[in-house]
Formats: structure tokens, sequence, C-alpha cells
């Protein structure tokens, strides 16, 4: 049995409770709900959207259930949601540090005429604050990854919510990596959209997804719209990906149930006991060890070893699964001077334990010892 230690790229495994919905759903049920009549299975469907929709609501805090709307993942409910509220000549900032899906949708709308700003990294491996201030005038969105999936860092998004809302500008929040395993608040961060993504820390498989979207930023979103279409209709796929959403509510609920907290927590505790266990090992380079507000990733390199050949290794001598490569994010690997060779990256999932650490740890420590 292997040891996985991948959970940034998605979480596994998965609880039992996902795989039980998923075949109960194919067995009892799978009819879409878009009948004007709906027969008992149809309308068992629609209940599980108005449920997933209503968990969903829970973790960021949120009132308004009504707000979300099921898409096949955060990138494309990004990929839905700019060119709705965007027209040429707007304006929007991201991050140099953001992973390639909000990149590369931005300098698509780039090449529609949307001019694109970006953020440079900051001392603390996250978000610059100063920078954001000086460059937010006249912008009319600023789109960023709530933690940076190779440092682990968290920006400070209560922060960045306010200077959004005192220079007018729609402050989106791509939650993929945080939501499910840290506290999140719309209210707080005061976001005007929130992107979700089911398979990682809400457990669930990949092709589902979710996007919160707050009122001032549909009613943005409506006054773009010339062919008055409600949002449910722009954002939404026509046809849903119900079997998704059945794993994505018994994910959901599973959060609930063990708690944000409690995952978290979980994460950190791996965390620091991987941090004290590096701390042995000769010419292991820890990157953005001190990264602010931290969640549950470390990303490191060994000097003179190839970060695949050392991720290969592992999994063929000992059955250890890391995340070696440059994770979609140039411009972080840049900033950690890490480039080409991209780095190892450990992140860890709810059901990963202290032994599992212990054993990567000693693992590498023989791999680095043999070099």
């Amino acid at each position: 049995m292997s040891i996985y230690l991948d959970n940034a790229t998605t979480t596994f495994p998965k609880p039992g409770e996902i795989i039980s919905a998923m075949v109960d759903f194919s067995k009892d049920c799978g009819m879409l709900p878009t009948n004007l009549y709906l027969c008992q299975q149809a309308q068992k469907s629609k209940e599980i959207i108005s449920d997933t929709k209503h968990f969903l609501t829970q973790l960021i805090s949120g009132t308004n259930p009504d707000g979300f709307h099921l898409t096949y993942g955060a990138t494309n409910s990004l990929e839905k949601l700019l060119p709705a509220m965007l027209n040429p000549g707007d304006r929007i900032i991201i991050s140099q540090t953001d992973s390639q899906p909000i990149q590369h949708i931005a300098h698509t709308l780039e090449a529609k005429g949307i001019a694109v700003t970006s953020l440079p990294f900051d001392e603390e491996y996250s978000v610059s604050l100063s920078s954001l201030e000086k460059v937010i005038p006249k912008s009319k969105a600023v789109i960023l990854s709530h933690c940076n999936n190779i440092t682990g860092s968290v920006i400070k998004a209560e922060e960045i919510g306010k200077i959004c809302e005192k220079a007018g500008s729609h402050f989106i929040l791509d939650a993929s990596n945080t939501i499910g395993a840290y506290d999140i608040d719309a209210t707080k961060t005061l976001a005007d959209a929130i992107l979700v993504s089911g398979h990682k820390h809400l457990f669930t498989h990949t092709g589902i997804g979710a996007v919160w979207v707050g009122k001032d930023l549909s009613e943005t979103i409506q006054k773009n719209n010339r062919n008055c279409f409600p949002l449910s209709q722009i954002l939404e796929p026509p046809t849903p990906n119900l079997i998704g959403a059945v794993t994505l509510l018994a994910g959901l609920k599973f959060v609930v149930r063990e708690g944000v907290k409690k995952i978290r927590d979980h994460h950190l505790y791996l965390r620091e006991s991987l941090l004290q266990a590096l701390d042995m090992i000769k010419d292991v380079i820890v990157y953005a060890r001190d990264a602010y507000n931290g969640a549950g990733i470390v990303s490191m390199s060994v000097k003179d070893m190839p970060s695949n050949t050392i991720s290969r290794l592992l999994e063929e001598r000992y059955g250890i699964i890391i995340g070696s490569g440059m994770f979609n994010n140039e411009g972080t690997i840049k900033a950690l001077k890490a480039y080409p060779s991209g780095v190892l990256r450990v992140s860890f999932g709810f059901f990963n334990t202290v032994s599992d650490i212990e054993y990567f740890a000693t693992s590498l420590a023989r791999m680095v010892g043999k070099h």
C-alpha cells in the first residue's frame, strides 16, 4: 500500500461515504431535474443540488445558498465568471505567483482588450499589500488564490478585501486549496466571489466545483448581460454533473461532521512534524518555511539531485507518492530560485499520520545519504 502525500493535487484516499453515495445514486436515482413535472427520482436530484449549496454556504459562513452555482470546477467557474463581468478596456489584477489557470484565463482575456496587472511576491511569500494599493485604482477586479500551491502561504484576505472595497474593485477569491481545510468567511474577507474545487479538501472527485457570487457582483454581471439570462444560466453548465454533486454533498457532510478546525489542526501538526524531521537531513533545502499562516504544504529540494528523479525513486523504492515539478506555477518557482528544475512538494491530507511523515523523512534521508 503506497503512502500518498500529494493531497494538494487531489485528496486520496476518499472517505467511504463518497464511494457509497456514488454507488447508491447510480443504483437508485440518476435522473436529471429538467422536466416541468418532477418524478420522485428527479425530485431527489433537485434536492441533492439544493442540499449541496446549503452545505457549501456553511463553509464560507454565508447566508444565501442561492449565491452558489455548481460548475465543473474552479477553473470552469472562472472561465464563465470573468467574461460575464468584464468589458474591453477594463483592468484586472492577478499575482505573478498564482497558478496557471488564473494566469491563462487572465492573459486570454488580455488578448480581448482586458488589461492585466500582476502583483509581485512579498517577503512573506504571499501577495504584496503595498503593491496592491499602488496599482488598484481604476481596476475592475482582483483575482487571487487564497493559498499558494507551492509555499502553502495563505494571503491576508481580509486586508485585501478592505483594499478592494475602498477602491471599488471586485475581489474574487480562489479557495480551491483551502476550502474544507481552512476557515473562510465571505463577510470578513469582503469577497465578491469565491471559487470552489471539489476534489481537494472537500474529498470528492474531479469535474465538480462551485462558485459563490455576492450581490454586488451579481448586479454587475446582470448589467453586462444584454440577453437577460439568469445568473445560473450564465455560470452553470446546461447539464449538471449530478454524480459529482452527490459525491460533493457527501464530502461536505464529512467535513462538517469532522470540523474544519480539526482538519486544519491535523494538517498543521503534520507540517510541523515534517519540518522538524527535515532539519535533521543534510542537503535538503526547505522553501518558505515561515510562509504566512501556512497551510498543509511543504516544498523542498535536495542539492544536486533533480526533483523528478527523487520523486520517482521514492515511489519505486519506498512506495511514497509526493508531488514534483513546477505545479503550473512558474512565477513561484522563479521567486524561490528553483527554476527550472522545480521542487518536491509534500501536501497533507486528513488521513495521513505522523508515521507517514516519519517514514517519508527516513526514506529521504536514506536517499540523500546514498547520493
